[in-house]
């Protein structure tokens, strides 16, 4: 008798405790879900950038900070890319969908690898260029820019060899994107 009673209390025990279990990994599991729904499962960031309270911010992949934050987008890649000027090479940025506005000209200059995605991004460029340019094809290549509703702007491509536009919409603008060849392939 004294065997059942307890045989039935471990079963008890062993009940509760599973369903903890199954209940704190559901939780978990929905705050994963809740904080990188609109993140790219298969594939790591270097960076995440994001609007927040009117505030255009920089989140490192690795440490999960935020590095940088300001009103303007251009201040923000101007950042990333003076940070990492020389070793921009293999530069991972996703830039979550929400409106951005662009106040001067952006210069990616010397870039290979770099892979700027986003979920369909707004980018305003308010008449300016967002350029991708290098002192020759070996030094900038193999870029790629995907996902972005470019408005009021255009892209362009110099000495860049093997740069990738994919999946980007233009609207507002006579010249989308512009191809220069002045110093070797493009």
């Amino acid at each position: 008798m004294l065997l059942l009673t307890r045989f039935r209390s471990l079963i008890k025990y062993a009940i509760v405790f599973i369903t903890a279990v199954i209940i704190s990994l559901t939780l978990w599991n929905f705050n994963l879900y809740l904080l990188f729904r609109n993140v790219s499962l298969t594939e790591d960031y270097d960076y995440l950038i994001y609007v927040e309270n009117g505030f255009v911010k920089v989140k490192n992949g690795t440490s999960g900070h935020v590095d940088f934050s300001s009103k303007n987008f251009s201040q923000i890649l101007e950042y990333l890319f003076s940070f990492y000027t020389g070793a921009s090479e293999g530069l991972k940025i996703f830039i979550r969908r929400a409106d951005y506005n662009v106040s001067c000209d952006i210069l990616l200059k010397n870039c290979k690898y770099v892979k700027m995605v986003s979920d369909g991004a707004k980018l305003n460029l308010n008449g300016h260029t967002l350029t991708i340019k290098g002192e020759s094809w070996e030094d900038s290549n193999h870029n790629n820019i995907e996902g972005f509703t470019i408005i009021g702007g255009r892209l362009i491509i110099e000495n860049s060899f093997m740069t990738t536009i994919k999946d980007c919409i233009f609207i507002d603008t006579n010249e989308t994107i512009t191809l220069l060849n002045s110093n070797g392939w493009t």
